[in-house]
């Protein structure tokens, strides 16, 4: 364990635009997405990688690619 780098990154997790344009948003939404960008640019200001994961849903469906 010794011979570990410790190294930083912001993950972006399920960030779909499907689901915000439901009919029903999710709580707080706004609020949500302006601090996921504020991270975002001060990740990058700070030169930190940010990996983004999504979740694929099925055709036609809000979370469909």
């Amino acid at each position: 364990m010794s011979n570990l780098i410790a190294r930083k990154a912001l993950i972006i997790v399920d960030m779909q635009n499907g689901l915000f344009k439901q009919a029903i948003a999710p709580f707080n939404n706004n609020h949500v997405l302006n601090n996921i960008n504020l991270l975002i640019e001060k990740a990058d200001l700070s030169q930190v990688p940010v990996i983004y994961m999504r979740h694929v849903g099925l055709a036609h469906t809000p979370l469909s690619p």
